[in-house]
């Protein structure tokens, strides 16, 4: 029996699959990282991610929605310069609800390591987690045009690049000896 690759269940088992998948390789990428960086490093890092993954929802979702949707309407080849206004309004979004959660982030970075995240050590990684925010705004807000715009050999490109450059950087994985703390793990 032949299944239709447009079918609901077709689909809804490949997402499955890869969802396992990705469980998976999260899975084994966690236990890598607490033999490279240490039980303490890891610790750190699972207290700053949840703030890391909030900021960012908060500065960039609705900007990164609203461009893949409504580039997506705007097809022809004259809709150009309407892309090009839209890609600057939702920077121009993106960067003022940044900067209205950088400033007083920044600003009361002792305050929320110890107070809300529970542990002072890891205030050094709130403005390594605030700059990591800044350039993903940004990336996500250009992978949206492009996804909205059906491109997407455009962003399979640049994430294979970047994954290429994450894993030939000179300074290699986190470990014990390169970094006690967990500034080189939140990026």
């Amino acid at each position: 029996m032949l299944l239709n690759k447009k079918s609901v269940f077709y689909n809804a088992g490949v997402m499955t699959l890869s969802g396992l998948a990705l469980q998976l390789l999260g899975f084994c990428y966690r236990i890598y990282l607490s033999r490279a960086a240490g039980a303490e490093a890891l610790g750190l890092y699972r207290l700053i991610m949840p703030v890391h993954s909030l900021s960012l929802a908060l500065t960039i979702s609705g900007a990164r929605m609203a461009e893949t949707a409504l580039s997506a309407a705007y097809t022809l080849p004259q809709d150009r310069l309407r892309v090009r206004l839209l890609t600057r309004v939702c920077l121009t979004c993106y960067l003022s609800a940044f900067t209205l959660l950088c400033l007083p982030t920044l600003a009361f970075t002792p305050q929320i390591a110890a107070g809300f995240l529970g542990d002072a050590r890891t205030a050094p990684a709130v403005p390594v987690m605030m700059a990591c925010i800044f350039l993903t705004g940004f990336e996500l807000i250009l992978e949206s045009v492009f996804l909205g715009l059906k491109r997407t050999r455009v962003t399979a490109i640049s994430h294979r690049r970047l994954w290429w450059f994450c894993s030939s950087s000179s300074s290699g994985p986190p470990t014990r000896e390169k970094s006690p703390g967990i500034l080189s793990s939140v990026c």
